[in-house]
């Protein structure tokens, strides 16, 4: 009887707050805007990686700067004390030559002036891809007797402009595999802006 008993208050509180509910209207998330929708789907994603990495803000971060849009990723490995990671930045900009005038300076955020000397392009990374401009080099360094190479590509398409960022070794990012991330940004980019160029 008991048992019983407790079966129908639950069941009225469960209408209760059904009820409740349907008197609220939730509001909806709003609805983003076309630059947003094209950083979204300019983005780098999960498939485009080697096995063994994660997505670390699977929301980005907000990386609005003056005349555009930014956005951000941040990609690391399994390994959480690894110091492996990849970053990926999407600006867009109001208009074309606003993101041509600021991409020197993107370049110099990327690739200090001070020790752009030590700055190198692989051969691996020599990128023919459809950007208007890019800036590829990778900064040889030794982290806990381990050789690595810090590498950054800058690529302006349009009014976009994209900075990826990964450490390269032999075992969880190489070359090849930054390489491809690069590719996979290209075509990414192209196909969110509906193949326009400059």
């Amino acid at each position: 009887m008991k048992k019983k008993f407790f079966q129908l208050c639950n069941l009225m509180m469960f209408v209760g707050i059904l009820t409740a509910c349907q008197s609220f209207q939730i509001p909806l998330l709003p609805t983003p805007s076309p630059a947003l929708e094209r950083i979204f789907a300019s983005q780098i994603q999960l498939q485009d990686f080697p096995q063994g990495w994660y997505q670390r803000k699977p929301f980005g971060l907000i990386l609005d700067v003056q005349e555009a849009v930014g956005r951000g990723i941040v990609f690391v490995t399994s390994d959480r004390d690894a110091l492996w990671n990849v970053s990926q930045n999407i600006y867009i900009y109001e208009t074309l030559d606003a993101a041509a005038s600021s991409f020197d300076y993107w370049v110099t955020q990327a690739i200090p002036p001070q020790g752009a000397d030590s700055w190198f392009t692989p051969p691996e990374l020599v990128f023919n891809g459809q950007a208007d401009q890019i800036k590829v080099a990778c900064l040889p360094s030794v982290v806990n007797s381990m050789s690595l190479d810090a590498c950054a590509a800058i690529t302006r398409y349009g009014d976009t402009i994209m900075i990826l960022r990964g450490t390269v070794d032999d075992h969880w990012l190489t070359m090849t595999d930054f390489y491809k991330l690069l590719e996979a940004a290209d075509k990414r980019i192209v196909a969110a802006r509906g193949g326009a160029g400059q």
